[in-house]
C-alpha cells in the first residue's frame, strides 16, 4: 500500500504485534497506541494509516489541523526510517504524542521539541481509585457513601438492545449542559465492541440510565479510560460510577490512564480531584525549520520559562503572523502577530496585537527591527487590519515607528474604602469573562475577551501554575485575580474598593486607569482609508474638511482628502488642497484621545479608554 487510507479493524492484529515488540512501549501509560482509542476517535479524526513494510504512519485532523501520530514500529531503526517518511511527505510536519522514550529516536533536520500540556495524560493507581483510603478521598468517600444510600442503583454490561437508551441518555446530559462533541465516536465505538477489546458498562438508578463508561485493558496491560459521562442531577453519580467501575473493570492493572484535559480548566480540575499519581508527559516534533528559528530566539530574548513558551508556539503563534528578518539565513529580529478584536466607536474591530519582539544581542540597534516592524506593518496593510496595538516595555521605542499611547494604569492606592475580604479558587471561564465584561463594559478600547480566548488565557497562565481566584466580599464577587501565590498577573475589580486580603498587598499592584499617570497600551492606524470607511462620528458633528495624511512607514496611507462628517457617517474623497496636515500617529493620538484640532473633534472618543491586554 503506497498511499493512506482510514484505520480499519483490520489493522489492528498487525499494529499490535509491532509495537509489542518496540523497547520503547515497556511500561507505556499512553492512549496514543491504544488501537481502540484510535478507533474510537477514527469516526470524527479520521485518523489514516500508511503500512510501510513491517512499519506504519498513523494521521488524524485534529482540531481541523494535520498531524502525525508516533510511528507504528518494532526497532529504533524503523522508528526513525518512518520518522524520515514523514519528513520527505510532509516538510513542515507536525507529530504530536511523543513520549520521552521516544525523544532520542526523533532526529530530524530542524527539528523543535515542544513539551504539550494539553495532550498530557493523568495517570492514576487503580487500588487509590477503588480502595478511596486516605484524607485525600474523604470527599469522594463522602459522596459515593450518599449515593448508595439514596438510591437503589445497579451497574450493568452494555448489551445492543441498550442501544436507544443511551442515545437518550447523551441527549440528556448535553440538555444538562455537557459536551455532545464525543457522541459520534462514543456510539461507533459501542456499534463495533465485538471486534474491539473495550467493555461499557451502565449506571441505573431504577430504570433510569443515569451513567455510561466505556473503557479497555491494553495490550501494555495499563487501563484506558475512553470515554465517561453521568447524570449529575442525581449527587454523586460520578463518584459511584467511577468506584464501580474501577472495581469491576480495573483490579487487574496497577495503573489506568484518565487521558488528557484538553486544556479544558473544569476537566483539569476534575482529573485533579481524584490525585493523579503521574502526568505522562507528551510531546510535539515540529518539523518547521522557520518556527524553531522564531523559539530560539524568543528563549534567547526573554525569561519566560520554557513550558509558557513551548504553549505559546504550539496554540498562540502561528507561521503567517511570525514576522522575521535573517541574516546569513539565521533569524536575527522578528515578533508574532495574534489576533484580538479591539471595541471601539460602538463596534468590534479585528486587530493585530504585537508581541515578542525581539533582536538578538549581537544584532541590537543595527535596523533589523525596523525591517521587521515594515514587514509587519505592510503585512498588516495588505490584509486590511485598520491598527496595530501592543503593550511595550519601553513607550520611547515605539514612537518612532507611530505609536501612540492611548491607555493607562496606577496603582490601587490606599486611599479607597478597605474591604475584608478572601480568595476561592476558579475554573470557571464564563464566570471570568462576565466579571471582566462588567468592568470594562462604562469604556472603550478594550480587547473583546471570548470563552475561547479565556481558555487560552488561562491555560497559558497555567503553564507557569498560575490560578485564578475569585476575589469575595462575604458572599459578592467584586473582582478576580490571576496569581501565583502573592505574584499576580491580572486584577480585574468591578467596585471601587482596596481588597485586604492575608498574605497579599493589592494597593501597590497596577490596574487599568482613566487617569494619565502610568503609560500603558500603544496603538497606531495601519489601514487609513479602511478606517475611515468604518468609522462612525458622533451625530453631533456635521465638518467638510481637508487633510493631508503623512505616514512614514505605508506609503499608500500618503494621501490629500477631502472628508465629509455628517449624519454619523463619514465619506471621503481625494482633494488637490488641504486645511490641515497631520502625521499618522497624531491622527491616531487624535482618534484615540481626542488630543487635536478642535476642527477635526468629529475624529474624537466618546469615551475614555481602558485597556487589560499585555500579551
Amino acid at each position: 500500500m503506497n498511499s493512506f487510507r482510514i484505520l480499519t479493524i483490520a489493522d489492528k492484529k498487525q499494529m499490535n504485534s509491532i509495537l509489542l515488540q518496540a523497547p520503547w512501549t515497556e511500561g507505556y501509560l499512553s492512549s496514543e497506541y491504544v488501537f481502540e482509542n484510535l478507533f474510537a476517535w477514527n469516526f470524527t479524526e479520521s485518523i489514516e494509516i500508511l503500512w510501510c513494510g513491517h512499519r506504519a504512519i498513523l494521521r488524524s485532523l485534529l482540531k481541523g489541523k494535520r498531524v502525525y501520530l508516533p510511528p507504528v514500529a518494532s526497532t529504533v531503526n524503523d522508528f526513525m526510517l518512518c520518522m524520515d517518511k514523514i519528513h520527505e511527505l510532509d516538510p513542515s510536519a507536525v507529530i504530536v504524542g511523543l513520549t520521552e522514550k521516544m525523544l532520542p529516536m526523533v532526529n530530524q533536520p530542524h527539528q523543535f521539541i515542544l513539551y504539550d500540556d494539553v495532550l498530557s495524560e493523568y495517570i492514576y493507581l487503580s487500588k487509590e481509585m477503588i480502595e478511596l483510603k486516605g484524607g485525600k478521598f474523604h470527599r469522594k468517600r463522602n459522596q459515593l457513601s450518599q449515593f448508595m444510600k439514596k438510591f437503589q442503583y445497579a451497574l450493568t454490561d452494555y448489551q445492543k438492545t441498550n442501544r436507544l437508551q443511551v442515545l437518550d441518555f447523551l441527549d440528556r446530559y448535553k440538555d444538562q449542559g455537557g459536551t455532545a462533541e464525543d457522541r459520534n465516536a462514543i456510539m461507533h465505538t459501542l456499534d463495533n465492541m465485538s471486534h474491539l477489546d473495550t467493555f461499557a458498562d451502565l449506571l441505573w438508578v431504577g430504570d433510569v440510565l443515569i451513567g455510561l463508561s466505556i473503557g479497555v485493558i491494553s495490550i501494555f496491560n495499563h487501563g484506558v479510560h475512553l470515554f465517561e459521562k453521568a447524570d449529575i442531577q442525581y449527587t454523586g453519580s460520578y463518584a459511584a460510577l467511577i468506584h464501580l467501575v474501577y472495581a469491576k473493570r480495573y483490579a487487574s492493572v496497577p495503573f489506568v490512564s484518565r487521558q488528557e484535559d484538553l486544556g479544558l480548566p473544569e476537566l483539569r480540575k476534575a482529573k485533579m480531584s481524584y490525585y493523579p499519581v503521574q502526568k505522562e508527559k507528551k510531546y510535539v516534533c515540529t518539523l518547521d525549520p522557520e518556527l524553531r528559528q522564531f523559539h530560539e530566539l524568543y528563549m534567547e530574548c526573554f525569561n519566560d520559562s520554557k513550558e509558557y513558551v513551548d504553549f505559546f508556539f504550539l496554540h498562540q503563534a502561528t507561521r503567517e503572523h511570525a514576522i522575521g528578518v535573517k541574516k546569513d539565513e539565521q533569524l536575527v529580529s522578528g515578533l508574532h502577530l495574534i489576533s484580538k478584536s479591539l471595541f471601539f466607536n460602538h463596534q468590534a474591530w479585528d486587530t493585530l496585537f504585537i508581541v515578542a519582539a525581539a533582536t538578538k544581542k549581537a544584532y541590537r540597534r543595527q535596523g533589523f527591527m525596523k525591517k521587521v516592524m515594515a514587514t509587519a506593518f505592510k503585512q498588516s496593510y495588505d490584509q486590511g487590519y485598520s491598527f496595530l496595538s501592543l503593550f511595550p516595555v519601553s513607550q520611547n521605542y515605539y514612537a518612532p515607528y507611530g505609536f501612540m499611547t492611548y491607555t493607562y494604569t496606577e496603582p490601587i492606592g490606599d486611599e479607597r474604602e478597605k474591604r475584608i475580604c478572601s480568595l476561592e479558587q476558579t475554573v470557571s471561564q464564563s464566570i471570568l469573562s462576565s466579571l471582566y465584561k462588567q468592568s470594562v463594559e462604562p469604556y472603550e478600547g478594550y480587547m473583546i475577551r471570548s470563552e475561547s480566548w479565556w481558555l487560552q488565557f488561562m491555560n497559558s497562565l497555567y503553564q507557569d501554575q498560575y490560578e485564578f481566584s475569585l476575589i469575595k466580599d462575604k458572599e459578592e464577587t467584586i473582582g478576580y485575580l490571576a496569581h501565583k501565590g502573592s505574584e499576580i498577573d491580572e486584577l480585574c475589580l468591578i467596585k471601587d474598593v482596596l481588597p485586604v486580603v492575608s498574605g497579599y498587598d493589592f494597593s501597590k499592584y497596577q490596574i487599568p486607569s482613566i487617569n494619565q499617570q502610568q503609560p500603558g497600551n500603544m496603538i497606531r492606524i495601519i489601514h487609513l482609508k479602511n478606517f475611515l470607511e468604518r468609522f462612525n462620528p458622533s451625530s453631533r458633528f456635521t465638518v467638510e474638511i481637508k487633510i493631508k495624511f503623512i505616514d512614514d512607514m505605508i506609503a499608500e496611507n500618503n494621501c490629500v482628502l477631502k472628508i465629509t462628517a455628517e449624519h454619523g457617517m463619514i465619506k471621503y474623497e481625494d482633494s488637490a488642497d488641504y486645511d490641515f496636515e497631520l502625521t499618522m500617529t497624531e491622527f491616531t493620538d487624535l482618534v484615540f484621545t481626542g488630543n487635536g484640532p478642535q476642527e477635526l473633534m468629529c475624529f474624537s472618543p466618546e469615551k475614555k479608554m481602558i485597556s487589560y491586554d499585555q500579551f
